[in-house]
């Protein structure tokens, strides 16, 4: 598992929300342009592919709840060298599944 599908399950079981009623949550209310699929997030979950960097980049900058939050320790998972995560899961995130992904890359 990568650290970014432990972030996006994490955050959408902690508000025991759905795929599609996460998908709406994360974008709602922010007029960031573009909205998010139920697709898109089980992509994510299932490491299928990532959140784009300029997607929260924009969430992290405009959202001031969990939505920022969740964009941080997401930027964490993706670049730890220039971002630290903010929630307790991010942190168990990149505790657990950084050094899996630089192990497996290794073998």
């Amino acid at each position: 598992m990568k650290p970014i599908q432990y972030i996006v399950k994490k955050y959408r079981q902690q508000r025991g929300l759905s795929l599609r009623r996460f998908a709406e949550a994360v974008t709602s209310d922010l007029n960031l342009g573009m909205d998010i699929s139920h697709q898109t997030i089980k992509n994510w979950e299932d490491g299928t592919h990532q959140p784009q960097f300029s997607f929260l980049m924009n969430l992290a900058m405009i959202a001031r709840d969990w939505r920022m939050d969740f964009a941080f320790d997401c930027l964490a998972a993706l670049r730890p060298a220039v971002y630290e995560p903010m929630t307790s899961i991010g942190c168990e995130a990149i505790e657990k599944y950084s050094e899996l992904e630089i192990t497996e890359k290794e073998e």
